[in-house]
């Protein structure tokens, strides 16, 4: 079994074990910052996925992570420490050009990574703040992080409808009421797969969004993974929604026959909060340029 099967198996086999037991999935552990590298750069797709959860594994406190030439070249020396004993690989899809100038992917090359804490010679990073497990948003910090962060997407969001949508044609999302929902939380995670599948309009990320049935089921699986991003991300959910779970199981046997399924939807998933988080700086910088004019 190549490295990248034994991956993919192990995130589908943690999956399997957080759908029938209720486990407490890695990627939203208390530590909400995506997995970098020694230059500050996040992982992307799967790797991102995959470092949570050997991170919650090993029980690391960094979420900063870097081949042996990488943490060599900043000073840091990873001597008799392992990488390849709890599968600390990050993979690089392998790619070529079909007949019809098609990408295909054909195969992955994996990288044994670190961790910053396996590192010696550099210094160790301050831990993060510890999340409120409530399920409600307690800390007024996040509670105003996470409204600022929604009221910095420029979608048309109309309120006081009985359901949620994204409507594709006139590219509005449709939301109850907030006082329709049981808590802030509700409100903000369902707001939340709406604006996911809002960043997949033509003239944003274009993902093609399709009513076929195949292909509207693959595009929740890809809002649910990446809701689950955004709440990690503003520290306000600390366990995946049942909705999420739900998704990401009807999507296991799919997952199993296809493993580049797993890759696809993560991969969508992570684009899509970076888009988001990218609208934040661009509209914090006009709001200050406006405040000095």
């Amino acid at each position: 079994m190549s490295k990248a099967d034994k991956i993919v198996d192990l995130i589908i086999n943690r999956i399997e074990k957080g759908v029938k037991d209720k486990w407490q999935m890695p990627w939203h552990n208390s530590d909400f910052r995506f997995p970098i590298n020694t230059k500050g750069h996040e992982y992307q797709g799967l790797n991102c996925f995959w470092l949570y959860m050997v991170k919650d594994q090993q029980n690391y406190s960094s979420n900063q992570w870097g081949t042996y030439q990488q943490w060599k070249e900043i000073g840091g020396d990873v001597a008799g420490q392992s990488a390849t004993a709890f599968n600390q690989y990050i993979l690089q899809p392998k790619l070529r050009m079909d007949d019809d100038d098609n990408q295909l992917c054909y195969g992955f090359k994996a990288w044994a990574v670190f961790n910053r804490d396996q590192v010696k010679g550099i210094s160790r990073q301050p831990h993060p703040q510890t999340f409120v497990t409530k399920e409600m948003i307690t800390d007024q910090a996040i509670k105003n992080q996470t409204a600022k962060w929604f009221d910095n997407i420029s979608a048309i969001i109309e309120t006081g409808y009985n359901k949620a949508c994204y409507v594709p044609s006139k590219d509005i999302i449709k939301m109850p009421d907030f006082d329709q929902f049981k808590s802030d939380i509700d409100y903000y995670t369902v707001l939340g797969h709406e604006i996911i599948h809002w960043t997949g309009a033509k003239h944003r990320l274009n993902r093609q969004l399709s009513q076929e049935r195949k292909e509207y089921a693959f595009e929740e699986l890809v809002a649910e993974l990446g809701t689950a991003l955004i709440a990690a991300n503003l520290k306000i959910q600390s366990k995946p929604t049942t909705n999420t779970t739900v998704y990401v199981n009807g999507w296991l046997k799919a997952m199993k026959q296809k493993p580049k399924v797993l890759w696809d939807a993560m991969s969508l998933a992570k684009y899509a909060v970076a888009f988001c988080n990218d609208l934040q700086k661009k509209n914090i910088a006009k709001q200050m340029h406006k405040e000095v004019a």
